[in-house]
């Protein structure tokens, strides 16, 4: 008799550890049983990209040399180009000991304001074939430069840390430094960045230049469906043998197929949320927080609905583990940990102490 072939589900969901998010946790007892009960895998993976492209069959990748712009900028424009460089808007506020950095994001970068800067460094550097465009969600591009020389880390890695320790002295060679002070110095009296001030509004003072490399190879057809909603994941379709599908339909196919899920909601939510003591005292606070359009608490019950959904998803793909319709979950959340649970790990009479477990030898990905 005819036998289906049991399927595998990987789950991708940067940031469900960060210390923001933890509180919630603690009501998602599925969750928590994948971390308990699922073997932990210790892997390099600290972004949502290198997950995926090593789910897709890539070769490991660092993450300061994932293709993100190459990916990000066909999914943004249609068009198929290199070289180009990610050179998002930021402002970042320098102290004695240490940088911090805000996206544009949370500092609430109007597209009008973004037009009209992007216009202002085309006319600058035009002539040297340097051409500047603005994608969505405020996703900046360099094309005419390449940027496969870079050493940075993606901008949702460094948004809202301390740089000091992002920062190296051979992350940016020679001349993209020089480009970057002039950009620096064209922005420092922008007529855009002093109304925000008027405003009570962070100016944006500074490019974050990062993942200029190209896609090394196209992974073969995958006979895993890719569930994906952002625009890394749409563009890799789209240079690859391979379509995306809408998340909320990963739930309805639980189980009839390997799965990858990349849900990058709780990623974003840390891109937008804006802390009060990161201000200069010179500007108004309350204001920068009402700009952006959502507070802190907020955003964060926000994401605590997305974690229950994500608790609820996790819930049933255990129900499949029993069944037999999956043979394992994995579970990545991007910051060199990975959980993965089978069935047998699921029934197992559970007496050994989670200290002693975590103690042993780490396991690698396969």
């Amino acid at each position: 008799m005819f036998k289906s072939k049991p399927h595998e589900l990987t789950l991708i969901v940067p940031a469900l550890q960060e210390p923001d998010y933890s509180r919630f946790l603690i009501d998602c007892p599925a969750i928590l049983k994948y971390m308990n009960r699922g073997k932990r895998l210790r892997n390099s993976i600290v972004t949502p990209e290198q997950a995926l492209l090593e789910a897709l069959g890539h070769p490991q990748t660092a993450a300061t040399d994932v293709p993100s712009a190459q990916c990000t900028f066909i999914d943004d424009t249609g068009e198929e180009v290199y070289p180009v460089t990610r050179v998002d808007p930021v402002h970042v506020r320098a102290e004695p000991d240490h940088a911090r950095l805000h996206a544009a994001d949370a500092i609430a970068l109007k597209p009008a304001e973004s037009d009209l800067l992007i216009s202002t460094l085309n006319d600058q550097f035009r002539d040297r074939g340097l051409v500047f465009t603005a994608g969505d969600q405020n996703r900046w591009y360099l094309t005419g430069m390449s940027g496969a020389d870079l050493r940075t880390e993606p901008l949702a890695r460094v948004a809202d840390r301390n740089l000091v320790g992002f920062i190296n002295a051979n992350e940016h060679p020679q001349h993209w430094r020089q480009l970057l002070t002039e950009i620096q110095m064209l922005l420092h009296e922008h007529p855009v960045n002093t109304k925000r001030m008027e405003q009570g509004l962070l100016p944006v003072n500074s490019l974050w230049c990062w993942g200029g490399h190209a896609l090394q190879a196209v992974p073969l057809p995958t006979a895993a469906r890719v569930y994906a909603d952002d625009a890394f994941s749409r563009g890799l379709a789209r240079l690859s043998a391979f379509k995306t599908f809408p998340v909320v339909e990963a739930k309805a196919r639980l189980g009839s197929c390997s799965q990858i899920v990349c849900v990058r909601s709780l990623e974003s939510g840390l891109l937008r949320q804006v802390g009060e003591n990161d201000f200069p005292d010179s500007l108004d606070s309350t204001s920068l927080v009402a700009n952006a359009g959502t507070t802190d608490k907020h955003s964060l019950s926000e994401e605590g609905r997305q974690i229950e959904q994500l608790d609820n998803l996790l819930r049933l793909a255990q129900s499949a583990l029993l069944k037999g319709w999956l043979t394992a979950v994995t579970l990545i959340p991007c910051n060199g940990t990975a959980y993965r649970l089978t069935r047998r790990d699921l029934i197992r009479f559970w007496s050994t102490p989670w200290s002693r477990r975590e103690s042993a030898a780490p396991v690698t990905m396969q």
